[in-house]
């Protein structure tokens, strides 16, 4: 049976889970045999039927992500390449809930190893051909978001310039005006530079010297973020919230040593705007760690005006595709995994923009 401390949690939660997931957890705990009307029944049946918090923890519904996002709001900082079994010995560990006897933290689920199972890292295997990396394009401070260092104002004065007067989606044959795809360019060489500047390979060059820059300031507040890894051990991760995309963002630099090297040219950028303020920009590259040449990547970010901040554009929903293979000419954006990040902007809720 669980504590008060340990059910008080528990409940909170839950709550985050949608009536689905909360559905299909409560019949997994009862084997069906409790019926519920409403989302209080479930949550109390859960936490009734669960033997013990470690036993709740390690049920398969509840994912990685999302005892992630639980562990930050409650105030607790994990490293963001935390694997499962660390978070849920870091709950347990907030709760003052003991771990099981054995220090088993199998998924009782699947009976698969969660340190293996959710693990988030992306490892590919490291292609042969080596690569020598060059981010392309201004090394200047853009006011896409809040630069805490206070670039200048021509930088942002051009860019307010570059896009204003244009606030309607480009459908014309060749894409996006001259100005949005200036702009998306800039954007593009200006956010992989600021990244890549926090791999510790770039300490100590000029292409490091802007890796104090990078952080939440430039993600709204309820950013959306999805990871997507196709690897010989493929995975799939989501983060809400500026400080969790920006982490996550970090740690690809830090601790996996990523270096982005994108193709800044119309066959590798494409942008488009529309009528509400929302821009969507499309990027690829190459990916490289240390000398080697892992694969191609595949970007789209939806950007809005923060009119709090003189009108500078943060990131509001972004999606990463890391693909491993082995590169044989540059990147280029087809026209199909165009569409299809434009479909995934337009149906995302999170680029609503409130009036």
């Amino acid at each position: 049976m669980l504590t008060p401390t340990e059910k008080q949690e528990s409940e909170r939660l839950l709550s985050k889970l949608t009536d689905a997931e909360l559905r299909s957890l409560k019949d997994t705990i009862t084997k069906k045999q409790i019926a519920v009307e409403s989302r209080k029944e479930a949550v109390k049946a859960i936490v009734e039927y669960s033997q013990s918090a470690a036993e709740l923890l390690r049920r398969k519904k509840l994912r990685r992500d999302f005892l992630f996002q639980y562990l930050a709001d409650s105030g607790i900082v994990v490293p963001v390449t935390a694997e499962k079994h660390s978070l849920v010995a870091a709950i347990l560990k907030h709760w003052g809930s003991q771990l099981p006897t054995d220090g088993n933290l199998r998924d009782i689920d699947s009976g698969t190893n969660l340190a293996a199972a959710a693990s988030q890292t992306w490892n590919p295997q490291a292609a042969a051909a080596s690569a020598s990396v060059q981010t392309t394009g201004t090394s200047q401070g853009v006011n896409f978001g809040v630069n805490t260092r206070g670039s200048s104002a021509e930088n942002s004065q051009a860019l307010q310039a570059a896009y204003a007067g244009h606030s309607h989606v480009t459908e014309r044959q060749g894409g996006a005006s001259p100005e949005n795809q200036t702009l998306g360019e800039t954007f593009v060489s200006w956010f992989y530079k600021l990244l890549n500047a926090q791999n510790p390979a770039m300490a100590g060059t000029a292409e490091g010297a802007g890796a104090g820059d990078f952080g939440p300031q430039h993600f709204w507040q309820d950013c959306n973020m999805k990871l997507i890894s196709v690897t010989p051990e493929p995975s799939d991760e989501s983060y809400t919230g500026s400080l969790l995309v920006s982490q996550r963002f970090q740690a690809l630099a830090r601790e996996e040593q990523l270096i982005f090297n994108p193709n800044v040219s119309r066959e590798g950028v494409r942008v488009r705007s529309n009528p509400h303020g929302l821009l969507v920009v499309m990027a690829c590259g190459t990916i490289h760690q240390h000398s080697n040449c892992l694969g191609v990547f595949e970007q789209m970010f939806g950007l809005v005006r923060d009119p709090t901040i003189d009108n500078n554009w943060k990131i509001k929903v972004t999606q990463l595709q890391l693909v491993s293979s082995q590169v044989t000419a540059i990147p280029k954006l087809t026209d199909s995994a165009a569409a299809d990040m434009l479909a995934i902007a337009g149906s995302s809720s999170a680029l609503a923009v409130m009036p």
